[in-house]
């Protein structure tokens, strides 16, 4: 049954309906200027497609409200799980309480869902832009964000629950605060300003298919045991990578390190109070390289070892100098990876570039790669040339690096040994060489 239309002009403050026990049906068009209005606590619909309202309230029933043109001052859709979908038009100012919301076009001035069980999606029809003027915010409960297109102007915020952010093309200019909980993001396009910060408890964060090796975004794990992964993406500056317990390269992503890059967290003595993790893990796949000229890898907190695992490739050759080093503050270990390194194949302590490992364990297996940068060859009397310097206490297995190819400069072949022959080198790796002889 649709109710009829008891609407006042925008000069009257406020048109409150009848409190009905039926659902009622409005519709607002073009060349109406309409005031207040309040709806029924039965399950509502409300259609604007052109003119103008002051403010729209609907109840607590399960409403709906569609917006394909014109102009509303505000919206509130009260309680019970309500709908909305928005094509065209103008929200002046808060859009709140929603709970299923479809955002295609048009703009509104702030978006808060409050407390339930929310979700989001925004994305742009052909020819319509999609903004959010200022925030958007939702309360308690397991929020679920599709941005895949449009512009949030500032920032979008949870708050406690499991939430889900996917970032997908939209044009976000402030941040991203995700709440306490175990909550999930996702970035596979799009731009955000600042920062996403995961809050507390055990997040995982996705970035895939970006290249984000000039980014100044910083992603912030917060508390809690956290994971960031990268698919096919390109990332720089280990710095922007805080408080992540494990981090992934993966499908052939690129991490080009030229700083220090900190894993685990602090912990907090506020609430929600959490216990400091203190290190991570970096893991490298089989498709995805490191790259660093002077990197390090540490663990948030002094005294812990941070751990790096590498099935792929960590790449110190890209200065062409020799002088490429990454140094890990802990744990390395080679899962059938490889160390790809300039070295200039000639006497005792000749330019290579190095890994250096310190005060941890080096295990696994991992190739050794070398390109010989001008060297002419000349006989090791000593340690020869260090490739792998394991400092401070750290221990080497006798097959954590293996020689795959053959070394040869001038006279001389070059083979991989551990320890020198000073003290102190038993756990670093050398190249020495032996002098070929001549055919008879």
């Amino acid at each position: 049954m649709r109710c009829p239309r008891l609407l006042l002009p925008a000069a009257l403050p406020l048109l409150t309906l009848p409190l009905l026990s039926h659902a009622q049906s409005l519709t607002v068009a073009a060349g109406e200027d309409l005031g207040a209005i309040v709806q029924t606590p039965a399950a509502d619909q409300f259609i604007i497609t052109g003119g103008k309202v002051t403010s729209l309230q609907q109840g607590e029933g399960q409403d709906t409200f569609n917006m394909s043109g014109g102009e509303l001052g505000s919206l509130n859709q009260g309680g019970a799980m309500d709908d909305f979908l928005m094509t065209k038009g103008t929200i002046k100012g808060a859009f709140e309480d929603g709970d299923t919301a479809r955002f295609k076009g048009g703009s509104i001035g702030s978006i808060d869902l409050k407390m339930a069980d929310n979700f989001l999606e925004m994305s742009e029809n052909l020819g319509v832009e999609t903004i959010v003027v200022g925030n958007v915010v939702s309360g308690l409960g397991n929020d679920t964000y599709i941005l895949a297109g449009g512009t949030i102007g500032r920032d979008l915020s949870t708050s406690s629950g499991k939430d889900k952010i996917n970032v997908e093309g939209v044009n976000l200019k402030g941040e991203i605060r995700a709440g306490q909980g175990d909550d999930n993001f996702n970035w596979t396009s799009g731009k955000i300003g600042k920062k996403v910060d995961m809050g507390a408890d055990n997040d995982t964060a996705t970035v895939s298919t970006l290249d984000l090796s000039s980014s100044t975004v910083l992603l912030d794990g917060g508390t809690g045991t956290d994971t960031l992964t990268f698919q096919q993406a390109k990332v720089g500056q280990g710095a922007l990578y805080v408080n992540w317990e494990s981090i992934n390269l993966n499908q052939g992503s690129q991490l080009t390190l030229n700083d220090s890059l900190a894993l685990g967290d602090l912990g907090s003595d506020q609430k929600p109070i959490a216990a400091a993790t203190g290190t991570g893990t970096l893991q490298v796949d089989a498709t995805s390289t490191l790259t660093s000229r002077h990197g390090s890898i540490v663990s948030i907190q002094n005294g812990n070892k941070a751990s790096v695992v590498n099935a792929g490739t960590i790449d110190l050759s890209r200065g062409n100098d020799a002088q490429g080093r990454l140094t890990i503050q802990g744990n390395y270990t080679g899962n059938n990876g490889t160390l790809r390194l300039n070295s200039m194949l000639a006497g005792d302590g000749a330019a290579s570039d190095r890994l250096v490992v310190s005060r941890g364990a080096i295990g696994g297996s991992t190739q050794l790669l070398i390109n010989n940068l001008n060297g002419a060859g000349a006989a090791t009397a000593q340690n020869g040339i260090q490739v792998v310097e394991a400092r401070d206490g750290a221990v080497s297995t006798a097959t954590a690096f293996v020689q795959t190819q053959t070394l040869s400069a001038g006279a001389y072949d070059y083979r991989l040994f551990k320890g020198g022959v000073t003290a102190g080198s038993e756990n670093s790796w050398y190249l020495r060489s032996t002098l070929v002889a001549p055919p008879a």
